[in-house]
């Protein structure tokens, strides 16, 4: 019985190790294909296909762009189609490059905002026959030039160039608003106030966790001695139930002795169950507290991740990298919680089969 409690305890090991393996090996190849797209596979390096973020409809590429401030969708935009980026033709910029030339632009704009007295504007401009949105702001005398409005943008949307152009100079007029109002000084010092709030909740909630922690352990300790202490007394039981049974055959001729002797062994055997039943019914307290401090732990982790992220949202500073703290560290907690489960399940399998195999 000893050697098949311990193959039954290597195969489920085993087969928990397994498991857990192969959900870090899928898990870590997703987190660094997402993070690191210019790998050298076979699709990326493909010039027929179009790169990671551009949809192709027919002739049409597009691509988005987002806001330099926390990547929130402003628009998308259009290009010819690119069907060999390796050779494009004269004249022709992938819809790609044109994206992350306007991204640029925006950055800068959002300096240029940030260092302004007033708000800037966004208007509408004609350079070199093609209709443009243009930024100016009273720091500067030359306006910056955002985006171009091209044909294919106005066709794909279904307007005409001065109506996308009027379209897109409200959206980027809002997002240069929104830029000053957000790093203007009385709404930056109360977000990072409200930070800095957060921050002392995540401390506290942290010390009350801590102690109910600390509580916990202790009493899991205290239990955990009780339990080493009925271990010793069923060994004890054992040893005296054996002398009590070779004590009967010894004086077998004596019948009122036997009678004795049999009682003796029944109050020592029910003894012995007794003290059988609390020992499992430790073992389950201990169990009990032990998934109470797993919860505790999960709590403690859920809790200062939440607060980072609604930081992230709240500082302007820190909104451009909110996206990626919400996703990335959230796929590797969720990995991470069901790996613990799946050990914590598999131990009291292995409590439970070890008890049924008894």
């Amino acid at each position: 019985m000893f050697l098949f409690n311990r193959f039954l305890h290597s195969i489920i090991r085993f087969v928990l190790v397994s498991v857990m393996t192969i959900a870090i090996v899928f898990a870590w190849s997703a987190i660094a294909h997402s993070q690191l797209p210019s790998l050298p596979t076979t699709a990326s390096n493909d010039p027929h296909q179009p790169p990671s973020g551009v949809t192709r409809l027919g002739m049409y590429e597009i691509a988005s762009v987002h806001s330099p401030l926390d990547r929130n969708l402003l628009f998308e935009i259009v290009s010819p189609t690119v069907f060999n980026r390796s050779q494009p033709p004269d004249g022709s910029l992938p819809v790609e490059v044109r994206a992350e030339e306007i991204t640029q632009r925006l950055i800068r704009a959002l300096d240029r905002t940030n260092k302004a007295k007033q708000t800037p504007l966004v208007s509408i401009a004609i350079l070199n026959k093609d209709l443009i949105l243009q930024l100016s702001d009273d720091q500067t005398t030359r306006p910056l030039r955002l985006v171009t409005v091209t044909e294919p943008d106005a066709d794909y949307h279904g307007k005409t160039l001065e109506e996308l152009a009027q379209e897109w100079q409200k959206i980027l007029q809002a997002e240069v608003e929104r830029i000053n109002r957000l790093f203007s000084h009385k709404v930056l010092w109360q977000r990072i106030g409200q930070a800095l709030q957060i921050s002392i909740g995540l401390v506290l909630g942290s010390v009350v966790l801590w102690l109910l922690r600390r509580t916990l352990i202790r009493k899991q300790t205290a239990l955990q001695v009780r339990h080493q202490e009925q271990i010793a007394a069923v060994k004890q039981g054992v040893v005296k139930r054996s002398e009590a049974e070779t004590s009967t055959t010894i004086h077998t001729i004596d019948t009122s002795e036997k009678k004795t002797d049999a009682d003796t062994i029944a109050h020592q055997r029910s003894q012995f169950l007794d003290t059988i039943r609390r020992q499992f019914s430790l073992k389950h307290q201990l169990g009990i507290y032990s998934l109470l401090t797993w919860l505790l732990f999960w709590a403690f982790i859920l809790m200062w991740y939440i607060g980072i992220v609604v930081i992230m949202y709240r500082v302007p500073y820190l909104m451009r990298w909110s996206t990626d703290a919400l996703a990335r560290p959230l796929a590797l907690l969720i990995i991470w919680f069901f790996i613990t489960l799946v050990i914590r399940i598999g131990k009291i399998l292995i409590d439970r089969l070890t008890v049924s195999a008894q």
